[in-house]
């Protein structure tokens, strides 16, 4: 594969649709609000008896809400980028509002696949750690009562190996879950494809492509990572670590008018790339897949035939 090439399309096809950035974009800049709700129920818990308990409750349900709303917007932003890229390099015509609609369309299947890939992740990696957590309270327990001293320190360092092995295990499935979704995605976008079988076609262009996709999103993943480093710096600076550690005032104090300026001019230069990158993957879909839709397998087994 020329991945020269393939990112030099991609670019050229951002660049002459300029309106695909504005895709990017809204999602993006949207965060604020949610940053902003965010700030908010850190201050009146901060506040305490003064605000209510209440309150910071409703204000939690209205977060919920726009964060889950916001989610959606993404997803069909998203999509509608996906669609246009492919439709523009077929050599359509395409605007703002054809792809906004066709992201539109196929919300649904899209919710349903990323809830169904990532929830399910979600359950096991609780499941796994209220096992370890059982597991090392009633070994603890059953030590405390049989009197053993020595116990209690080969429970800690079974616990602290079984927290180690869950934590690799967590990294590496979602490194994998992360690189079938766009594939996924695009299964649903180009290809009609329900639920289930776009994540069965995901993971197969994963598995058959495995090295030329880690090496066009080896690239994206650093220029993202750079920008957002460079972000922190500049409109966080010292703040970020008492933000993190969950300080209200902190948090309070970086949702600033500065802090808005800069966020949206960050947010506009990382639609760009999240735009071109989409762009790429796209064009490299389609360039793994063939012209044809890929055939079915089961490779899940019967339990995720549709």
């Amino acid at each position: 594969m020329e991945y020269s090439a393939l990112f030099s399309r991609g670019w050229g096809i951002t660049w002459r649709n300029k309106w695909m950035w504005l895709l990017a974009f809204i999602p993006a800049v949207a965060g604020l609000v949610t940053f902003g709700f965010s700030a908010g129920q850190q201050g009146m818990m901060a506040g305490g008896v003064a605000y209510g308990t209440g309150a910071v409750l409703l204000l939690s349900c209205l977060r919920f809400i726009v964060a889950f709303l916001i989610f959606l917007i993404g997803l069909a932003t998203r999509g509608g980028l996906i669609a246009a890229v492919d439709g523009v390099d077929r050599g359509e015509s395409y605007s703002f509002g054809r792809a906004l609609g066709d992201g539109r369309r196929k919300v649904r299947p899209l919710l349903g696949m990323s809830l169904l890939l990532f929830g399910g992740f979600g359950i096991l990696v609780a499941l796994g750690i209220a096992l370890i957590v059982a597991g090392s309270f009633f070994a603890g327990l059953t030590g405390e009562m049989l009197g053993s001293n020595g116990t209690f320190g080969l429970i800690d360092v079974l616990a602290t190996l079984g927290f180690c092995c869950l934590a690799v295990f967590i990294g590496l499935v979602a490194i994998v879950l992360n690189l079938i979704y766009p594939f996924a995605y695009r299964g649903i976008m180009l290809r009609d494809m329900g639920v289930r079988e776009s994540i069965r076609h995901g993971w197969k262009v994963l598995r058959e492509n495995l090295g030329e996709i880690v090496l066009l999103a080896v690239p994206f993943f650093l220029l993202g990572a750079l920008l957002a480093g460079l972000y922190s710096v500049v409109a966080l600076g010292g703040s970020v670590t008492a933000i993190l550690s969950g300080d209200p005032a902190a948090a309070m104090n970086a949702f600033s008018w500065r802090f808005i300026v800069l966020y949206v001019i960050w947010s506009l230069i990382y639609a760009v790339l999240l735009a071109w990158q989409s762009a790429t993957f796209t064009l490299g879909y389609r360039s793994w897949t063939g012209k044809g839709a890929l055939e079915d397998e089961d490779i899940f087994g019967a339990a995720w035939t549709p």
